[in-house]
């Protein structure tokens, strides 16, 4: 990771690039989705589908929400966070009997946002 804030700036696209760009979320409003790459830095591709029964995306005129939150659990990094006017906001489940490990060791990587 290269900041320990992390930030996405977002472009309204038709079409997703095939070489998406770190922090940068592509909208494409003719397919009803959003892609970017995972924020933790492991290169992977997440997609989200905008629809009414999985992610709404908020729109502001400056910034961008998705909600809910992305858990990314088909890839080797697990990432879990929301995308909250533009910036990570890191989440970690309870349940996960790893967290407090994760926890810890990220607390040196990543300043957490919650949401209030």
């Amino acid at each position: 990771m290269k900041s320990t804030t992390v930030s996405f700036r977002f472009e309204f696209v038709e079409r997703v690039p095939q070489k998406m760009e770190e922090q940068v979320l592509y909208i494409s409003l003719p397919f009803n989705m959003a892609m970017h790459l995972c924020p933790c830095g492991c290169g992977k591709e997440v997609a989200t589908k905008i629809s009414p029964s999985r992610w709404k995306l908020l729109y502001d005129g400056e910034t961008v929400s998705l909600e809910p939150s992305i858990r990314n659990s088909g890839i080797p990094c697990q990432s879990h966070y929301f995308i909250s006017r533009s910036k990570v906001q890191w989440a970690y489940d309870t349940y996960d009997d790893e967290a407090p490990k994760t926890r810890k060791k990220s607390r040196k990587k990543f300043r957490f946002f919650w949401q209030k």
